[in-house]
C-alpha cells in the first residue's frame, strides 16, 4: 500500500511539474507589428514570433539585443520582449522618391514634393503650393561657416524660394546614415511653406535658438540649439525625427511667423500660437 502511495505521490509531482505554464510577453514598438503577442504556454513548449516592419521602418533588434527578427524561445520562465524598429529613407515612400542631386532646382522641387505627401499623410492639404515655381539661390559660404540654409518667401504659402549653402549642399547626401540635409530642408519649409516660426524647444522641426524664438525653453534640452541635431533613429522618443514631424504638421506646440494665421492664410494679422 505504501508502495503504491509513492508511486501515486511522485506521478501527481510529475504530472504537476508538466502542467506549469508560463506568460510569454511580445510587444511592438512604433514602427513595427508582430505575428504573435504571445500568452500562457506550459514549460517545455517552443513559441515563434516574427518582427514586421511597418512602411518607412527596418527591424532594429529585440530588447534582449537579438538581432534576428524571427525568435524561437523554449519557454521555460515568464519572458518579456519588445520589437524595435529604425525609421530610414530608403524604407519610406515618401522620404525614398527624394531626388537628392547637382541640378538644384530640380532636387528642390523633389524634396518640396515629398513635403507636401508627407503633410497630406499627416492630413494636411499643401495641394495649393506651386512645386513648379519653386527656387533654390546658392550661398557662398566658406567652409566654416554656421547657416546653411534659409526661407524667403514665409509670408506666401504658395511659392518656395530657399536660400542654400553651397558647399553644405555637398557635403550632406541624403542617405540612411546622414539626414541632415532632410532635416534642414523641412526645418526651411516649414517657415516657406507652413509659416511656422522658430520654437525655443529643443527636439522639434522647427527649433532654433541660434536666432529669435517663441515659446518655452524645455530644461531638459538646454544645450539643443537647432534642428541639426536630431538624429533619425535616436532611441530617446522626445529627440525622434518621427514624432518631430507628427508635431509639426499637427502644430502642437508650433508657432507662426508674424504675418501667417494658418498654414494657408497669407497676410499681416499678427503671430499666432497652435495647440
Amino acid at each position: 500500500m505504501k508502495k503504491l502511495l509513492s508511486l501515486l505521490a511522485i506521478f501527481l509531482i510529475v504530472l504537476s511539474c508538466s502542467q506549469e505554464t508560463f506568460t510569454i510577453s511580445f510587444s511592438a514598438d512604433k514602427g513595427g507589428t508582430l505575428s504573435n503577442n504571445g500568452g500562457e504556454y506550459e514549460a517545455g513548449q517552443t513559441v515563434t514570433v516574427s518582427a514586421i516592419p511597418l512602411p518607412g521602418y527596418i527591424f532594429k533588434s529585440w530588447s534582449d539585443g537579438d538581432t534576428n527578427p524571427v525568435r524561437t524561445i523554449e519557454v521555460t520562465s515568464e519572458t518579456t520582449l519588445t520589437a524595435l524598429f529604425i525609421m530610414v529613407i530608403s524604407a519610406d515612400e515618401v522620404y525614398s522618391q527624394i531626388i537628392d542631386g547637382p541640378d538644384r532646382d530640380e532636387a528642390l522641387k523633389s524634396f518640396v514634393r515629398a513635403f507636401i505627401k508627407d503633410a497630406e499623410r499627416h492630413g494636411v492639404d499643401l495641394s495649393h503650393v506651386n512645386v513648379d515655381g519653386a527656387k533654390m539661390q546658392w550661398w557662398d559660404l566658406k567652409e566654416d561657416e554656421g547657416i546653411s540654409a534659409g526661407s524667403y518667401f514665409s509670408c506666401d504659402p504658395v511659392n518656395v524660394y530657399l536660400r542654400w549653402g553651397g558647399a553644405k549642399w555637398s557635403w550632406h547626401p541624403l542617405s540612411n546614415s546622414d539626414i541632415d540635409k532632410l532635416l534642414i530642408m523641412w526645418h526651411e519649409l516649414g517657415h516657406d511653406i507652413l509659416g511656422l516660426a522658430h520654437t525655443c524647444e529643443g527636439g522639434q522641426i522647427m527649433s532654433g535658438r541660434h536666432s529669435f524664438c517663441q515659446g518655452p525653453e524645455i530644461p531638459l534640452d538646454r544645450e539643443y540649439k537647432t534642428v541639426n541635431w536630431m538624429t533619425f533613429d535616436d532611441e530617446d522618443p522626445y529627440l525622434n525625427f518621427q514624432r518631430a514631424v507628427d508635431d509639426m504638421f499637427a502644430g502642437t506646440r508650433q508657432y507662426y511667423v508674424e504675418c501667417r494665421t494658418s498654414f494657408t492664410s497669407k497676410g499681416y494679422e499678427g503671430s499666432l500660437i497652435i495647440d
